[in-house]
């Protein structure tokens, strides 16, 4: 099945079709694609921010029309033996989200991402 909509589905294969469908939920990081995925996504997803940048992205969903949907935060912790082991788990994991969405959303492969994450030190 292939469907352009909405939500586009490419060479999607069903056996059988579920007793419950499941919720269609939408990341966003920005307040204007947060607005935008109230409109129409059953949930959000977002990332851990300072909590006054949060509140922004999570007052747009309401706006957008996402009051009463489902939210998902995702946090990003790391924890080990030591606050050593830790931070090296952290660098080792993700030393590439220091970088700004600009950057990251013009890296193509696998090795530009770990060449950029060279300039990282785990203190960062």
């Amino acid at each position: 099945m292939t469907h352009h909509g909405l939500v586009w589905v490419e060479d999607a294969k069903l056996y059988t079709r579920p007793q419950v469908f499941p919720l269609i939920f939408g990341a966003a990081i920005t307040p204007e694609t947060a607005e935008w995925l109230g409109s129409w996504a059953d949930g959000l997803i977002t990332v851990s921010h300072p909590i006054d940048k949060l509140k922004t992205v999570v007052d747009a969903f309401h706006r957008g029309g996402g009051a009463g949907k489902p939210m998902i935060l995702k946090v990003q912790l790391s924890y080990d033996r030591t606050d050593e082991q830790a931070r090296q788990g952290a660098y080792q994991q993700w030393r590439n989200n220091i970088f700004k969405s600009v950057v990251l959303a013009e890296l193509k492969t696998v090795e530009q991402f770990d060449a950029i994450g060279q300039f990282v030190q785990p203190e960062s």
